[in-house]
Parts: C-alpha cells; structure tokens; sequence
C-alpha cells in the first residue's frame, strides 16, 4: 500500500477549447476530445489534464490495475515492466513499452513516447516535476489514514479522466456492496488482527494508520495492537515473543520475496515453538496475504476486490 499525500480536489473544469497542431502523419497519435480536467492536488500543485487521454504512461501499478478493469489499456503506451505482477500481465506485451521502474524513468524514452498524460504515486513522486516536462502528470495514491475513501476518489477520478465516468461507478458501487457485506459480519465480532510483512530475515507489523490499515479502517478487524508505532512506509520491526505477547486472533502474513520473484521463505521463518503456542497458530488463522494485491497493485479496482474477497474468505 501506499504513502500519503496531500489530499486531491478534482475541480472539474471542463473547456472546449482544442489542442492545435495536430498532424495527420500515421505517427501522430490520435485527435483528443477537447475536453480537459484541472486537478488540484495540495502537495504537487494544479495540473490541467485531458479527458480520454491517448498516450498514457503509469509509474503507478494501482492506477493500470484501474486502467485494465475499466478496459483503458489500448490508451496505455508505457510502464515499469521489472517484477509485472500477475495481476497485469497483459501488460507484458511487447506493444507497451518499458519506461524505467517504479523509481527511476526512463526519461529519454519518454520523451520518444509522447504521452498526454502521466501517473505517479510515491515511489516516482520526487520526479513528478520533472515529468511535468514532458507531459501533463498527475498523482494518484490513497492515503494510509483514509485508504478506502481515497481510493474510490482516485478511482472515480480516473473514470472522469478516461471518459468511462458511469464504468467506474458500477465497478465502485459493487466493491461498497462486498465491502458492506464483510464489514456486517466482522463488526459482529471481537476478533482481533494483527497485520505482517516479511522481508529479508525480518518481520514487521503495521497498525491503522498505516499503508495496511485497511484491513481496520474499512474491514473492520479490531487491531490487536492499537499501539503500534507507524514507522513511514516500513512498519515496526518485532520478534516473534512480541507476536506471542500480542496474541492476535488473527496473524495476517505478507512475504514480500513473492512480488521479487524469490523464493518465499515467511512460512520458514514464522515456523518456531513461539508462534506455534500463538492463539492464531493454533486456531488455523495464520494467514499469508496475496502480497501482490495487498502490497504491489494497491489502491487498483481489481486489486481491492481481491482483498475484500481474501478477508471474506477468512471470516465466512
């Protein structure tokens, strides 16, 4: 999941003026609408965007994940394309250029490209300035302490940007549905969860306000810790005594050699005499997340269904 950022206010201002100096070489890409959005975000300023871009280049997983549900990915041209998530491999296709990664642009390519518009979240977001050189760029992440209220914003948002305005509503009204369904039941409950990441030899928790806190803000699994000291992106790094002193109901487990393309070794790692004696070990619900959907395609349409129906699972 994601960083935060300052908050969006989409101002909807739509013109009628035209871009000029179209040319109609095969190699111009095709004529726009016209129509154009401004967005104002608090952090990286107003941009002025237009409405049913054709060119566009996403620097965030979560943004194509939303372009693909809402089948926009003919207007896509480029993305990183190191470690795709199987949740987009269309995308692999030779027809889809490789931009950089999610850090780095590849900004020489990008200028060959020509896009009209392009999407960052916070791992390129220090470039976003840079990149308005090139092409309109907007800044499209949820925010940790508000994720699924800013999630539909962003989503909604992009529908408006792709002229599919009444797609996204659909596809947004059936996630409240599944969303309201899981919370009715969860809500009913005094389980508690704790949440997990493992990378390189180290477990790390996270707490409601962080880029996981979904699974409280929204899911409505009661913390196990409400304690839990957010650290930035990266958790609070524990031991397995902690884990056992905590006594989570739940044990949620994200490995994230899964989206490296490594061998995942948390299962390995979580397998020792204290959280064998944990209640969650115990009652069967150590459970390993889709770390890809949790962790690389946050914040996407396809994505957050597949942590709702994850959790549903769990509680059913």
């Amino acid at each position: 999941m994601k960083r935060n950022s300052g908050s969006l206010t989409l101002l909807l201002i739509l013109t009628a003026a035209f871009f000029g100096g179209c040319s109609e070489s095969s190699s111009t890409p095709p004529a726009d609408t016209g129509r154009t959005l401004t967005i104002a975000d608090a952090v990286h300023g107003e941009q002025q965007v237009p409405v049913d871009p054709k060119r566009i280049v996403s620097f965030d997983y979560g943004a194509l994940d939303t372009l693909l549900t809402l089948g926009a990915e003919d207007k896509v041209v480029g993305l990183p394309k190191s470690n795709l998530p199987k949740i987009l491999e269309p995308f692999a296709d030779q027809r889809y250029a490789d931009v950089g990664t999610l850090f780095e642009p590849n900004f020489e390519l990008l200028f060959e490209l020509k896009p009209d518009l392009i999407i960052v979240s916070g791992r390129a977001a220090a470039k976003i300035q840079e990149l308005r050189k090139i092409a309109p760029t907007i800044f499209l992440e949820p925010k940790n302490d508000n994720y699924y209220p800013s999630f539909k914003e962003n989503a909604a948002l992009l529908g408006r940007i792709l002229d599919r305005e009444a797609k996204a509503d659909e596809k947004l009204a059936e996630l409240d549905k599944k969303l309201a369904e899981l919370n009715s039941r969860i809500s009913e409950s005094s389980k508690t969860g704790l949440i997990s990441l493992y990378t390189g030899g180290k477990i790390s928790v996270y707490g409601p306000q962080s880029r996981f806190g979904i699974l409280h803000q929204s899911f409505g699994i009661k913390p196990a810790d409400p304690n839990i000291k957010e650290a930035a992106q990266h958790g609070q790094v524990v031991n397995f005594e902690y884990i056992k002193q905590i006594d989570p109901d739940y044990l949620f487990v994200m490995d994230r050699a899964q989206i490296l393309g490594e061998e995942t070794l948390a299962k390995t790692f979580l397998d020792n005499d204290v959280i064998r004696s944990t209640k969650a070990f115990k009652n069967g619900a150590v459970i390993y997340l889709d770390t890809e959907v949790w962790y690389t395609v946050s914040g996407g349409l396809t994505s957050m269904e597949g942590m709702i129906a994850e959790i549903d699972a769990i509680v059913k």
